[in-house]
């Protein structure tokens, strides 16, 4: 299962190129000129602020993820635009992450499931997949945790003395 971070909204395109109106070479036209250029890169530095704050979210976002998800965490890589500057700028990340379930454990498919958990919402600003993936660690933890109490009413262990139909209530 991969865990991304959701990439940046599409940028309405560079600041075209602006050139004056007039073919004349007058002071005016002169003025008009410079002031577009002093425009242009004004909004070029202001495009790539916001790619550098991205980046900067990104790198944050993935690196939470790997930090709480430890062993769990495997891969992943960052998507780039490139700015007008000509520097490629990350724009989005993934990690990829084991969700299966642990085999004839559902005690530790629990803790796993925990975990999983904790780590697709490690980020400040959870994206949807790292939310559907919580969501599907949540549902996991769900099923191990009935297996648990069915194994437990089996075994007709200390505790489990309940009447029939009690144990969906508990599990519900």
């Amino acid at each position: 299962m991969y865990i991304s971070s959701t990439p940046p909204p599409l940028m309405l395109g560079f600041p075209p190129t602006l050139t004056p109106t007039s073919g004349r070479d007058d002071a005016g036209s002169k003025a008009s000129k410079a002031e577009l250029e002093s425009q242009d890169e004004r909004e070029i530095r202001a495009i790539i602020q916001r790619l550098k704050k991205r980046e900067q979210q990104v790198i944050a976002h993935e690196n939470a993820h790997r930090a709480v998800g430890g062993s769990l965490v495997r891969g992943g890589g960052y998507h780039y635009i490139q700015g007008p500057d000509g520097r490629r700028y990350i724009s989005g990340g993934e990690v990829q992450i084991d969700s299966s379930p642990v085999h004839n454990d559902p005690e530790a498919t629990m803790l796993k499931a925990e975990h999983i958990i904790r780590t697709a919402l490690a980020p400040v600003d959870p994206s949807p997949q790292d939310l559907r993936v919580a969501g599907e660690a949540q549902t996991m933890f769900s099923r191990a945790s009935v297996e648990v109490q069915m194994e437990k009413y089996r075994r007709n262990e200390p505790g489990s003395q309940q009447k029939p139909g009690q144990l969906l209530d508990q599990v519900a």
